[in-house]
């Protein structure tokens, strides 16, 4: 009897997530150029053949891995339709912590290589974009698109370096002590944001 539809999807995931976690354990002590197909392979316990039925070289791997985490995380900072703006940030944070807890290996790779400045870029835009999707409609009309950049950049960058330095301390810090320091970092942003909001004079005057 031939699986079933369902069946082939999760042994096509598992096999993906096999190949991509024995790579980003490879990528802890070597470098990308240095990593073959077949000792890939061998450390995924699967054959050459698996390997290039999924992805056509080492690299479209890599390539893959960063725009598939890319997207899951999109996926859980993208305001909820339903909810809006009122979306609970610790709420998202959490979700957002645990999905880079569960992939610590993918995550320590991606943000912790001096090769992964497309990857922050990445980062960046996604976070940024949702930012003046949010705020845009509120600020008020004596700061510009560009002033509003500024602050989502700062704020982007905040939380993207909280991130970072509990990848490189190797998560040793619980999830929910980075959760914690997310929302602080977050709650300076809200405050700042307030004053572009509601105030009457643009916070880049002097």
């Amino acid at each position: 009897m031939s699986s079933t539809p369902q069946k082939q999807d999760r042994r096509v995931r598992r096999t993906q997530k096999a190949i991509e976690q024995a790579f980003a354990e490879l990528m802890a002590t070597k470098d990308i150029n240095s990593i073959t197909v077949s000792e890939l392979a061998e450390k995924a316990d699967i054959h050459r053949a698996t390997f290039y039925s999924h992805y056509s070289d080492i690299p479209s791997l890599y390539e893959t891995i960063q725009k598939s985490v890319v997207a899951g995380l999109e996926t859980i900072v993208a305001p909820d339709p339903e909810r809006g703006k009122n979306m609970n940030g610790e709420e998202v944070f959490g979700m957002m912590v645990d999905y880079v807890y569960d992939r610590k290996e993918i995550f320590k790779m991606l943000l912790t290589r001096s090769s992964t400045r497309e990857f922050f870029e990445e980062l960046a835009h996604l976070f940024e974009t949702l930012y003046l999707e949010i705020f845009w409609s509120d600020v008020t009309d004596d700061i510009t698109r560009d002033d509003l950049q500024v602050l989502a950049k700062y704020h982007v960058s905040g939380c993207i370096a909280v991130i970072n330095d509990w990848a490189e301390k190797n998560f040793a810090d619980s999830p929910e002590r980075v959760i914690q320091t997310l929302a602080v970092v977050d709650s300076h942003f809200d405050k700042l944001m307030y004053r572009v909001t509601k105030s009457e004079t643009s916070i880049f005057d002097s």
